[in-house]
């Protein structure tokens, strides 16, 4: 089926009992609140709409959390918020991603701010060097000030010995305010490229996050359920692999593809295009962007 192009998220309001809201792209940039975005999120709250929010964010919940919070997002009215990163914290404690065991429990760790809490969390042992590590774990990295070759060099050893890498963050760019950069599923799949492995990863599109937010929603019927993002490699794909129904943004990392000036039903066939080489599934409904009617 085609998608259906829309207006707003408005029409859907009817067809729908809960929303699962990507972070990045959809309701903020990294840095702020989308004013539209959070319009739309009081407006589907005041309808009596359940949202969890739902981010390849390869940190832990709380932190995401305390990041929509300071944004404005009222993160106290939404049934969960659900990251990558949480989700890893048990697959790692337990030794296995995605089927595959892992030969140990020494981590060299790429990540933000000096930011542990998934390791910590997961009792692994955080290793100074690559070559003495089991595994390489990849929960963030600073695409906005560093290039794939700087990190490459820095996992040049354990590129030599093919170690596996995990990533808590499956998307390849992350929206920013100065445009798309590089994110940690870029650089897991470079990484896989050079040391001829294939990457581990926890996140959208992968089902562990989806059954996550579908036990945050015991009350939902999945027919019931919509979810909406702006990746159709990760969120739209992953979301119709659950069973969900989708809504694709197009003001988001996919943004230079389209038209923006036109409205949404002028990018229709754009979109069917864009999504044959991402995963190879349209959307059911297709927005401009997050908002509750036309002009808002």
């Amino acid at each position: 089926m085609s998608p259906r192009a829309l207006p707003s998220i408005m029409p859907l309001v009817d067809g729908f009992d809960a929303f699962i809201l990507d972070q990045w792209g959809v309701l903020h940039d990294g840095t702020r609140a989308f004013p539209a975005a959070l319009a739309a999120v009081d407006h589907l709250l005041d309808a009596g709409k359940v949202i969890v929010t739902l981010s390849n964010s390869g940190r832990r919940a709380a932190t995401a959390e305390a990041q929509m919070k300071a944004m404005g997002l009222p993160v106290e009215r939404f049934r969960a918020n659900v990251t990558s990163g949480e989700v890893a914290v048990a697959a790692l404690a337990g030794g296995e991603i995605g089927g595959v065991r892992l030969a140990g429990r020494r981590c060299y760790l790429l990540c933000r701010e000096g930011d542990t809490a998934i390791p910590d969390a997961a009792g692994l042992e955080i290793v100074a060097r690559p070559a003495d590590a089991d595994f390489v774990l990849v929960t963030g990295i600073h695409g906005e000030v560093r290039d794939l070759a700087s990190y490459l060099d820095e996992l040049a050893s354990a590129v030599e010995h093919r170690l596996p890498l995990v990533c808590t963050n499956p998307d390849r760019v992350a929206v920013s305010p100065e445009g798309n950069v590089l994110a940690p599923g870029g650089l897991a799949y470079a990484y896989a490229e050079a040391a001829a492995v294939a990457p581990l990863f926890v996140g959208k599109p992968h089902r562990p996050v989806y059954e996550r937010c579908r036990r945050a929603l015991p009350d939902v019927a999945v027919p019931r359920i919509c979810a909406v993002g702006d990746s159709l490699e990760h969120d739209v794909k992953g979301a119709h692999d659950a069973g969900l129904a989708t809504v694709f943004c197009l003001d988001g990392i996919h943004a230079e593809a389209f038209d923006l000036a036109r409205p949404a039903r002028d990018n229709l066939a754009a979109v069917e295009r864009l999504a044959a080489h991402h995963g190879g599934v349209a959307p059911d409904y297709v927005i401009t962007r997050l908002v509750w009617e036309l002009g808002g």
